[in-house]
């Protein structure tokens, strides 16, 4: 198996919005929640949302391509520099992984810890202390896999439906 990585070029954009599609599928099949619907979304417009991401936040989206399979995208870890939430601490901007994923046939294969070692150097360079991200609560392969990587709960994010 031929594995490499390699930092998403805008040309790949489309690709990438592709995955991140099979992403946030997972996401939806795991949660069953509206919040995970973008069906409504066309794949160009997909594409011109992750760019516009990347271009406003400074992100970055580190690939695997799998050489053997036509170099297909088999897992990628997207990344920005955002402020803080919290806007009176001495912490000004933190990294944040906005979506990462690795393909069914690919996990347990140390992928996951080498894009966010990628990740965490890259961040390093722009001066960046802490990294940051969201995972479903009740997504137990996220949670241990993060958990594995060194991620700590620093915080919980509540929701409240009120649309009806």
């Amino acid at each position: 198996m031929k594995l490499y990585f390699k930092e998403a070029a805008w040309e790949e954009m489309k690709e990438v919005a592709d995955i991140y599609n099979e992403f946030l599928i997972s996401l939806r099949d795991i949660t069953k929640d509206q919040y995970f619907d973008f069906e409504d979304l066309s794949l160009e417009e997909r594409t011109k949302l992750l760019q516009e991401r990347l271009e406003n936040d400074r992100g970055q989206v580190i690939l695997v391509r799998d050489g053997d399979k036509a170099d297909e995208i088999i897992a990628f870890i997207s990344f920005s520099i955002i402020n803080c939430f919290l806007i009176v601490s001495s912490v000004k901007e933190i990294g944040y992984i906005d979506g990462a994923y690795v393909k069914e046939g690919y996990r347990n294969m140390g992928l996951l810890r080498k894009l966010d070692e990628i990740a965490v150097n890259e961040l390093k360079k722009s001066g960046i202390s802490y990294l940051e991200l969201n995972t479903i609560a009740s997504n137990k392969m996220a949670n241990d896999a993060w958990s594995k990587l060194g991620y700590k709960v620093f915080r919980q994010q509540w929701r409240k439906d009120i649309s009806g």
